[in-house]
């Protein structure tokens, strides 16, 4: 019972997360709000943060398991040497034989699929010709080319297919003993990334002299979730702290100008930021490389350069408020945009003595966090002078 709730919750903690959240800000705008009762929200917010961060850090298990697997594994091997033969005895001829394992490539024991794949060894340039394979875009594809393609499917993950595997297989291959090998692999019947282990045999068409590989093999493990990361689990405690602390600071502090207009933005950016927050918390994103965290890294590095704009506009902003004596006005705008350059200093601090790629990690993904409120905060100074203008001219605009 107490498993299925926790389950139940962990699939919607984000909608569950939200329901409080609006909750309590109808509390806030229905009633006077101090400090003190603010800072519960903020606790309250913060609790449930935790909450989703320690759900999201539960063990995963992304085994691939199989019932009866000794009999599945039988029945492989006995499929696998029987379609064998009929080349290498000379059942049938290579036409024959591959019109065959066309219209059976797939293969079902005890209601699994798995399916057949069979490479034509072409010795001239030392690759193989796909000949069989449950994914047709494939047929009469050249292994070289079908590898590039495997790999512009997931671009950002460690784990590749290895440009050699049928070549090795081919190598490791006898005509009679069935050989297996495990391999990373993008299945087209699962259609996601996984761990394979394939059994194989050479095969053989004596009139032609042709040659290559067969084989059929199971899955193993998904690694498109085993490499799948929560946010949440990336994401330095401390920055999700801050983060919230300039929620409550800047919301409370446009609350307390005192007027209905105020009370309203004050709640829409709290709900907004919040919501925000734990979206990127509850976010995932593949396990990637060195080269491909470092590159992500430089991106926001050359985001954070060119927010100099947005700065600038902001600046003009606050000036034209400032001349027009508009000092409610300026001084909430003044403060969020204070808040806003200071988590722009914080995503340009750099650490470099990273050991691990998770450090490497937990470092982009906190940048990310601190450089993208930095941008919705100075969306908010822009939106909320655009108010300001319409409100001002709208017998200009409204006439």
């Amino acid at each position: 019972m107490a498993y299925n709730l926790i389950e139940i919750v962990k699939k919607n903690k984000f909608t569950i997360y939200l329901i409080l959240q609006t909750v309590f800000i109808i509390i806030f705008l229905s009633k006077n709000i101090t400090f003190l009762k603010l800072l519960l929200v903020f606790f309250i917010f913060l609790i449930n943060q935790l909450v989703i961060i320690y759900l999201n850090s539960r063990d995963k298990d992304n085994t691939i398991k199989y019932d009866n697997f000794n009999e599945i594994e039988l029945k492989m091997k006995e499929e696998l040497s029987r379609r064998t033969d009929l080349i290498n005895k000379n059942k049938m001829n290579l036409d024959e034989w591959v019109t065959y394992n066309k219209a059976n490539v797939i293969f079902k024991v005890n209601d699994k699929s798995f399916y057949f794949f069979i490479f034509d060894y072409i010795n001239r340039q030392d690759d193989f010709l796909t000949l069989v394979h449950a994914n047709p875009k494939y047929i009469n594809l050249t292994w070289k080319d079908l590898v590039k393609d495997q790999q512009e499917s997931f671009p950002f993950i460690k784990e590749e297919t290895n440009e050699k595997l049928i070549n090795n297989m081919f190598e490791l291959g006898d005509y009679n003993k069935i050989r297996q090998i495990k391999y990373y692999w993008t299945d087209p019947i699962e259609k996601t990334l996984i761990k394979k282990e394939s059994f194989f045999l050479n095969w053989s068409e004596k009139k032609y002299k042709r040659t290559g590989v067969i084989g059929m093999g199971y899955n193993t493990n998904n690694i498109l979730e085993s490499n799948t990361v929560d946010y949440s689990n990336y994401t330095h405690y401390i920055f999700i702290f801050i983060i919230n602390l300039v929620i409550i600071i800047v919301t409370y502090s446009i609350y307390v100008l005192n007027n209905n207009h105020s009370k309203v933005k004050a709640a829409i950016l709290l709900l907004l930021t919040s919501s925000y927050l734990i979206n990127f918390i509850n976010s995932k994103e593949l396990l990637g490389s060195f080269s491909t965290e470092n590159a992500k890294i430089q991106n926001i590095t050359s985001s954070v350069l060119g927010i100099s704009f947005l700065i600038g506009v902001n600046i003009f902003i606050l000036t034209s408020l400032k001349k027009e004596l508009k000092q409610k006005l300026f001084i909430e705008s003044g403060l969020v945009f204070s808040f806003s350059v200071i988590l722009l200093l914080m995503a340009m601090f750099r650490v470099t003595n990273y050991m691990t790629i998770k450090e490497l990690m937990e470092d982009r993904i906190s940048t990310q966090l601190v450089f993208n409120f930095s941008i919705l905060l100075n969306m908010f100074v822009i939106i909320n002078y655009i108010i300001h203008v319409i409100s001002k001219e709208k017998n200009l605009f409204f006439k």
